[in-house]
């Protein structure tokens, strides 16, 4: 099996066990939180993070989202691994 060319936590078919086994990263630099990603178009959204480490919240209580472009390379850990 190979890492869907795009992907995001709004698909109808999402399964989080797959989300789990993907590493998204852009420029070759490892993501975290992320909600969505398409490597043809060049980018991901992820869960904007503060200077202190915490995830955003607007003041609606939703999660900020950030896009992030550049070159996408998605891989997956092996079934089973952390």
């Amino acid at each position: 099996m190979e890492a869907p060319i795009r992907y995001s936590t709004d698909d109808p078919d999402f399964d989080p066990r797959l989300g789990r086994r993907l590493i998204v990263a852009v420029d070759g630099v490892e993501q975290q939180q992320v909600a969505s990603y398409d490597i043809e178009a060049g980018f991901i959204e992820r869960a904007e993070v503060g200077v202190d480490g915490k995830i955003v919240v607007t003041t609606l209580g939703n999660v900020s989202i950030e896009r992030v472009q550049g070159a996408i390379t998605v891989t997956l850990k092996p079934e089973g691994a952390a």
